[in-house]
């Protein structure tokens, strides 16, 4: 593969008048593209990638997406070649990833890589800012349809500006046998209604897709309730879903708090930078951990972590022990004012009264062993008392505790 060494033999090389307009930082922006696409054709050609194929300018301090010019024609043609070829590390343990992230890829180079891919099968496919139209559209559609090993779907900054393509997504996405993760990162083209494109990649997905990414897509509901009602239903699939830089309201928080209460499958629901006041992130954080009462925590949904002001995180991932640290924390800070008793008679079930119970020894156990004698035991925060003190409070005034208990039990 001819590669050229240095900004001045590009410019005295039989490159074209194009290369010869170049100011300096152009020159040196070309030769960063010739280094990496040659580190890429060598790494297909010589079997030395691990499976994972990255012809990336990104960390390269480039403007993107690098534009396309007929002088680069013959180093595509020579990647192309090398990934035809390629197939050593197709079937080992690690996933095969191909990702072409900030580089303009022409209906020239869509041609020779749609040719090039035929039967090389890689588990994640991603092509991020590249500036393509409709035919690169049709390419990475078309490799997706006919790739029955890909699990991870990505198009990101690549527009999708005929329904008739979003349709065509579903389709594929409904039947594909291994497909488990989408990511349509600012992909809705000037005629695409976001909304719309999120119900329906979402209904195509049902039962096959745990991550979906819709990030950046002008998505606003108008008051529809499909996305609250979707999620109310608990998709035994769907653990990621990525709605951040949109434009839901203070309406969607509500509704969205409200279907997490009936969803426990959900792990992670980032929605950073959309249209939330106070009003509405504290709803959702009330969904994930209500501290009204003891039962209200009890209660709250202690799966998913809301991305934006990481609501509901408190560093563990077993739910039994977020619902036990979010029970602690109540009673930590009522033990602060000493009012742990007087709210027994409000919130108390007997139902949580072992659970509470349990709570403190936990807590207690914690504070009498080190991590390694005990891995589940939940982790202490911070702001927590120790276990000691609310014991003492409520022992402190056995007589009302006591009468509490007493007619809990009967």
């Amino acid at each position: 593969m001819h590669i050229i060494k240095d900004k001045n033999s590009i410019k005295e090389s039989k490159v074209g008048v194009h290369w010869d307009n170049l100011d300096d930082d152009e020159v040196n922006n070309a030769h960063k593209f010739l280094t990496e696409i040659k580190k890429c054709t060598e790494k297909l050609r010589y079997g030395t990638s691990d499976g994972d194929i990255f012809l990336s300018l990104l960390y390269l301090d480039i403007e993107l997406p690098f534009p396309y010019s007929e002088e680069l024609l013959p180093h595509w043609k020579e990647f192309a070649k090398a990934l035809k070829q390629y197939q050593s590390c197709l079937n080992g343990e690690e996933d095969t990833v191909l990702a072409i992230w900030g580089i303009e890829l022409p209906d020239v180079v869509v041609d020779l890589l749609s040719k090039s891919l035929g039967s090389t099968f890689f588990e994640q496919f991603a092509l991020y800012d590249n500036n393509f139209g409709d035919e690169g559209i049709k390419f990475a559609l078309d490799y997706l349809e006919n790739n029955v090993d890909c699990v991870r779907f990505s198009l990101r900054g690549n527009p999708m500006n005929n329904i008739e393509d979003v349709k065509r997504l579903c389709e594929v996405v409904k039947r594909h046998p291994s497909v488990d993760t989408l990511e349509l990162l600012q992909c809705k083209g000037e005629d695409i209604d976001g909304y719309e494109m999120l119900k329906m990649i979402m209904k195509a997905g049902r039962k096959n897709l745990s991550v979906i990414d819709m990030s950046n897509n002008d998505i606003s509901t108008g008051g529809d309730t499909f996305l609250p009602d979707f999620l109310a239903k608990n998709p035994k699939k769907l653990n990621f879903l990525e709605l951040s830089k949109n434009q839901l309201d203070d309406n969607d928080a509500v509704a969205i708090a409200s279907a997490l209460k009936h969803n426990t499958k959900l792990e992670i629901l980032e929605l950073e930078d959309n249209n939330f006041t106070s009003a509405g992130w504290e709803a959702l954080g009330k969904a994930v951990f209500d501290k009204t009462s003891l039962n209200s925590a009890a209660d709250s949904n202690h799966t998913c972590i809301i991305g934006g002001n990481d609501i509901g995180k408190l560093n563990d991932s077993c739910p039994v022990r977020l619902r036990q640290k979010k029970v602690y924390s109540v009673l930590s800070e009522r033990n602060r004012s000493l009012s742990n008793v007087d709210h027994f008679n409000d919130d108390m079930s007997v139902e949580l009264l072992p659970h509470m119970l349990t709570t403190i020894e936990r807590y207690a156990n914690y504070h009498e062993t080190d991590e390694e004698d005990d891995g589940d035991a939940p982790l202490q925060d911070t702001q927590d008392v120790n276990p000691l003190s609310i014991v003492f409070e409520i022992l402190q005034r056995w007589d009302k505790s006591l009468a509490v208990f007493e007619a809990l039990s009967s």
